[in-house]
């Protein structure tokens, strides 16, 4: 199972607004930005994580796809314009490597 990473930075570059700002431009709450997330990765699984502080808008996304959809992980980071996206491996794949 492909396994994506990526750092999401909430309302970033102008591209990215309708993402993660409402019609009257403020920050979606981080719950809604986890479902449009869990929505736009259907049918993979997404593990969201963020960052301590109240005003601090950065979450490690974790996104974990069926092989038959193994990059789509990736291309929904893209969407949301992460950085660092990697792919990462879960323990048994690792240690067949």
């Amino acid at each position: 199972m492909p396994h994506w990473n990526g750092i999401v930075v909430a309302g970033t570059i102008d591209e990215l607004k309708a993402r993660f700002r409402d019609q009257d431009g403020r920050l979606k709450p981080p719950t809604q930005v986890e479902d449009e997330l869990r929505e736009s990765a259907s049918p993979c699984e997404v593990v969201v994580s963020w960052e301590s502080g109240k005003y601090n808008r950065r979450a490690s996304v974790t996104i974990i796809c069926p092989d038959d959809h193994a990059d789509h992980g990736r291309e929904v980071l893209e969407e949301f314009g992460a950085h660092q996206i990697r792919q990462l491996k879960s323990s048994p794949e690792k240690e067949r490597e």
